[in-house]
């Protein structure tokens, strides 16, 4: 009879711990970036289809902030980490205009913008363009939608909604 007790014990600590992860700050920021993400792209584009990433796939959202990396280091409020994140998705979606459509097609949409971004950020912008299409051309995911949150622990949690590009 003892026996059956230490079991249940343990079972219901293993449960009690498996709830804490599922509970944990960064599942939960994740869990509601998705729902925002889906809601926006649902309003905009009426029925979306949600998939997650296979088992041993690199996420894009890592990439990305691997690639962002070295400007993350300068940024020195949150605000400063958003706009470089929105910055570097932009630059990320130029590169993959570059990649699959080529020079003519990103200056063709580099017209569009260049007259809301500053000098200095669109030297910067370009230079982010030439590392996505250098260090990493291999990922050929375009960027729908993002969420960006800070969770404990002093990290940054970025969620993307992706479409993979044909070549």
């Amino acid at each position: 009879m003892p026996r059956s007790r230490s079991r249940n014990r343990k079972r219901a600590r293993l449960a009690r711990q498996r709830k804490k992860e599922m509970t944990s700050p960064a599942r939960t920021v994740q869990s509601e970036s998705r729902k925002k993400i889906k809601s926006r792209l649902f309003r905009q584009h009426g029925k979306i289809e949600i998939r997650e990433n296979k088992p041993g796939e690199k996420k894009i959202s890592a990439v990305v902030l691997k690639m962002l990396r070295p400007l993350l280091k300068e940024a020195a409020t949150i605000e400063d980490e958003k706009r470089v994140v929105q910055m570097g998705i932009m630059a990320w979606n130029m590169g993959i205009i570059k990649t699959f459509k080529g020079e003519d097609a990103l200056q063709e949409s580099l017209q569009d913008i260049k007259t809301s971004i500053p000098e200095g950020t669109m030297d910067l912008l370009m230079q982010v363009v030439d590392w996505k299409c250098t260090r990493y051309s291999k990922y050929g995911q375009f960027i729908y939608d993002f969420e960006i949150k800070r969770i404990p622990g002093d990290n940054i949690n970025l969620t993307v909604a992706y479409e993979s590009v044909e070549g």
